[in-house]
């Protein structure tokens, strides 16, 4: 019966990966914007853009944001049947 337990074991050991994880792999990396003057001649400061997800769930999610956010916040939606 122990002997079934450690082929399980050793199994299950050979079946894992043993890659290590590499942490410095970000899928969202930030950018820099370097410093410059606009079309009419301001002048822009240099800043580091943030990193953002391309999926469509995250895109959707920023939309109903800014809607959420640029229009009255505390409008409410109508129920159905009022």
């Amino acid at each position: 019966m122990k002997y079934v337990f450690y082929f399980i074991g050793i199994i299950l050991l050979l079946a894992c990966d043993a890659k290590p994880i590499d942490y410095s792999k970000r899928i969202h990396k930030s950018s820099y914007a370097r410093a410059g003057s606009t079309q009419t001649g301001s002048i822009r400061k240099s800043h580091a853009r943030k990193g953002v997800s391309t999926s469509k769930r995250a895109f959707k999610n920023r939309l109903n944001s800014k809607s959420y956010y640029n229009r009255n916040r505390h409008r409410r939606k109508l129920k159905k049947g009022n």
